[in-house]
């Protein structure tokens, strides 16, 4: 009887791995390169049975890594596109003003009868 021909070991690091960094601490890019590297190790049957639990557990890990990062972005994003929309609200608000000869929240205008200028902060 022939013993079964031994599975080559994958490189990549497994959660019980004394060296596998946490996933919460890697960039988006690591985390993403080290899933893609248990995936194509998994897929190419480079990963034996006997570890295969932990690929696996430490894919998860990494997917959800992975989500938070994808999550944050997209709160970020969102919150500097609605900045620039309320921005660009409000230059074309001020546009409008100023075409029709209106004054412009703080705008600089002529003096009135006290002497105060629009717009001037009084202290």
């Amino acid at each position: 009887m022939t013993a079964p021909k031994p599975q080559p070991e994958a490189d990549v690091a497994a959660p019980q791995d004394a060296g596998a960094e946490a996933p919460e601490t890697l960039s988006f890019e690591a985390a993403l390169a080290e899933l893609e590297e248990i995936v194509e190790a998994v897929s190419e049957d480079r990963i034996g049975i006997d570890e295969l639990g932990g690929k696996v557990a430490r894919g998860a890990e990494l997917v959800r890594a992975c989500r938070r990062h994808l999550d944050a972005a997209d709160v970020e994003v969102t919150r500097v596109t609605e900045e620039l929309a309320q921005l660009s609200l409000r230059e074309s608000a001020a546009r409008g003003a100023a075409e029709e000869g209106e004054p412009v929240d703080g705008a600089v205008g002529e003096p009135d009868d006290d002497g105060v200028v629009p717009g001037d902060v009084p202290f």
